[in-house]
């Protein structure tokens, strides 16, 4: 089992990506904010705006 293998794992990795300077300050605040959320409720709110901006960045490519 890896350290991604488990909840605290990920949660560390998150909190790595928010605390470097890698990051853009857009994903940075995001992964701070869903961090203290429930993670089933900011699954779905990141699911939702992966899925719209996945739509808007196809259209803006093809024209439209």
């Amino acid at each position: 089992m890896t350290k991604l293998d488990t909840s605290a794992g990920i949660e560390e990795y998150l909190n790595n990506v928010a605390n470097n300077g890698f990051a853009s300050y857009w994903l940075k605040d995001a992964i701070k904010a869903l961090l203290n959320r429930d993670c089933l409720d900011a699954a779905k709110d990141v699911e939702f705006l992966q899925g719209w901006l996945s739509t808007r960045a196809e259209l803006i490519l093809k024209g439209k």
